[in-house]
């Protein structure tokens, strides 16, 4: 399955290096696993010089330096999505818990959020899980 491209960065005898993408995903800047986009063994072909270590399908060198720095920007990536969209998801129910206090309790706009977030703290319960049970039960 060799082609021509790959007779004139290594050898025929030679199998391409590789990197194992399960440890590169570990790798992120925030210390915690996350999947990424990539999946399974990445050929490293354009660098003749890097070739598999004894026993395994671990690399050092620019590929996998490289793999495991793309790997850990999409971790991070992801992270910041999911935190973006749990917070958007929040607001709104926010918003909309000050809206049911507005009508029920005949206040501006700062004294339902001023209600909920004094409920919040007496509770020492979150904002948001607050809100939630304000826009299912219509009180506080």
């Amino acid at each position: 399955m060799t082609d021509s491209t790959d007779s004139k960065h290594r050898p025929a005898d030679q199998p391409p290096a590789t990197v194992d993408v399960e440890a590169a995903r570990s790798t992120g800047r925030s210390g915690r696993t996350r999947g990424a986009a990539v999946h399974g063994p990445l050929d490293a072909r354009r660098w003749p010089h890097r070739q598999p270590a004894a026993g395994g399908e671990h690399t050092t060198g620019p590929a996998a330096e490289e793999t495991a720095e793309l790997c850990a920007r999409v971790a991070a990536a992801e992270d910041r999505a999911d935190n973006l969209e749990r917070a958007l998801a929040s607001n709104r129910r926010i918003g909309v818990a000050i809206g049911v206090l507005m009508t029920r309790l005949r206040c501006t706009e700062d004294q339902a959020f001023a209600l909920l977030r004094q409920e919040s703290m007496r509770r020492n319960v979150k904002v948001a899980d607050l809100a939630e049970q304000v826009v299912y039960t219509g009180t506080l």
